[in-house]
């Protein structure tokens, strides 16, 4: 009878643990680490714990797919994330229960891989993959694919169902953030600024985002309780001297990328710091502007060509008129989101371009004058009108869809020397005419966009004001701005 007993146990046990009538260790360890709210490491060290434990649990695949996500979500945080997942391949050879994981986590992976450089429609289309049919985290790549595509209406349906399948989950910090990001695009700055925060009350470690901090901080200035010091907006303004440079030339883009701002002045290119301190780096080109590519990569920008990071400049050239015409005045660069190249060009007007070898193929976009070129989150193209009184707002097939114009200051007309967009897509203009910096946000209208003017930023009339050319925002929505003016630079924090 005992022996019957054990028999039964045997064979009855797994099938209890999995319908989760008894708990298996590997579950109750797993249970464990995703409750303990001590840090994504700490996460994953349990989570390798809970797998060392017991590699023939049934719930080893659970604990596994946990560790992927946390990597794929979380970069840098598991840097033999790619090695683990071929162990699991390897592993799945004679365990089928893990074969459809590690082909879900295969579908993730690729996905955010494609994204990082600049292939989302292939990465989309990989997402309707019927391995992914019924797999809760999918919702991740799902809903980042609706916010990319512009529907952010569907993007928030699926950032919701994802948190609401688990609330306390630690690996929703992307969701509350796209959360954020659906918010600001919808003018709910209070509502974007709690999401931001409760992104960062998950982990502090980058996302496929960026910083969580870096963007409760930005949203802060707009949804603050009290007033700052400098104009009710910023904390502070200091004007310092650029060290480490012979004087500037003549200033033409000004870019902040990976806690930098980066300077083009004429054949130079300065790296600066927040607080002025510059090292340079000589090109072999007059720079119009530049633009960041990747983590390490840039492009720039002459009159006549472009190099797209390989140090080899290129010509290019268009179609028009059945004829192949030569660009000679280009004015400004962009990249969106994705990776793709648009161009200004003086004559051609908006170009697309599709890297091939050391240039761009190039297609028109739209036919506008205009001598600066940026792009927002939502892919919307900005241009500055040729006579500087105001900023197009162009989708990305050219068709208008809102115009900034900025207001009267003290009287006197305004006139766009540059402009900036922040990581929340809000306009930065500096108005020499006016002698101001002023703030605008794009929100949605009665037939598109409507901008909507945040703030009017006076400058005083000492000589670090006068004569400057370009801005700059940082990821956590400082602005710095030099130009002419003596080699000064001026920070509002």
């Amino acid at each position: 009878m005992v022996a019957w007993s054990s028999v039964l146990l045997a064979i009855s046990l797994p099938l209890l643990v999995l319908q989760g009538m008894v708990q298996d260790p590997v579950q109750a360890l797993y249970s464990d680490a995703m409750a303990a709210a001590e840090g994504l490491p700490a996460l994953v060290r349990r989570l390798d714990e809970a797998a060392r434990s017991n590699p023939a649990s049934p719930f080893l695949p659970q604990v596994l797919e946990a560790i992927q996500i946390a990597g794929i979500l979380h970069p840098g945080l598991i840097p033999d994330r790619e090695s683990r997942l071929e162990e699991m391949k390897a592993a799945a050879a004679s365990r089928p229960d893990l074969a459809r994981t590690v082909q879900r986590l295969t579908v993730l992976g690729s996905y955010y891989a494609g994204i990082a450089v600049g292939r989302a429609e292939q990465a989309a289309a990989a997402l309707k993959d019927p391995v992914l049919e019924g797999w809760k985290p999918r919702f991740h790549a799902l809903a980042d694919a609706a916010f990319r595509a512009g529907d952010h209406a569907r993007a928030e349906a699926l950032a919701y169902e994802l948190i609401e399948s688990d609330p306390y989950s630690p690996l929703i910090a992307d969701a509350r953030l796209l959360l954020g990001f659906c918010g600001m695009a919808r003018a709910r700055v209070p509502a974007a600024a709690r999401e931001f925060q409760r992104a960062l009350a998950l982990t502090a470690l980058p996302t496929v985002y960026g910083s969580a901090r870096e963007y409760a901080q930005l949203s802060y200035r707009f949804a603050r309780p009290s007033p700052g010091a400098v104009n009710g907006f910023f904390e502070e303004a200091t004007v310092t001297r650029i060290s480490g440079i012979q004087g500037l030339d003549d200033p033409r883009s000004l870019r902040f990328h990976g806690g930098k701002y980066f300077l083009a002045d004429k054949e130079q290119v300065y790296t600066l710091s927040s607080e002025g301190k510059a090292n340079g780096a000589k090109v072999s080109r007059r720079l119009v502007d530049l633009a960041p590519a990747g983590e390490e990569s840039w492009y720039y920008l002459a009159e006549d060509g472009v190099d797209l990071g390989s140090g080899k400049w290129a010509r290019l050239t268009w179609s028009s008129g059945g004829r192949e015409r030569t660009l000679a005045n280009l004015q400004s660069l962009a990249l969106d989101r994705n990776g793709t190249v648009y161009l200004l060009d003086q004559d051609a007007g908006v170009l697309r371009g599709s890297p091939g070898g050391d240039g761009l193929t190039l297609t028109p976009v739209a036919a506008v004058k205009g001598r600066l070129l940026r792009i927002d989150r939502r892919n919307n193209l900005f241009v500055l009108a040729w006579d500087r009184r105001s900023i197009s707002v162009l989708s990305q097939e050219g068709k208008p869809v809102a115009t900034i114009t900025p207001v009267s200051v003290g009287g006197k007309t305004p006139s766009i020397e540059y402009f900036a967009l922040d990581a929340l897509d809000h306009v930065y203009i500096l108005d020499t005419g006016g002698n101001s910096i002023q703030i605008y946000a794009l929100n949605p209208g009665g037939s598109g966009l409507e901008a909507v003017s945040v703030l009017g930023l006076p400058l005083d009339q000492r000589p670090h004001t006068k004569n400057l050319r370009v801005l700059a925002v940082s990821s956590t929505g400082e602005v710095a701005v030099t130009g002419k003016n003596d080699d000064n630079w001026v920070l509002y924090r």
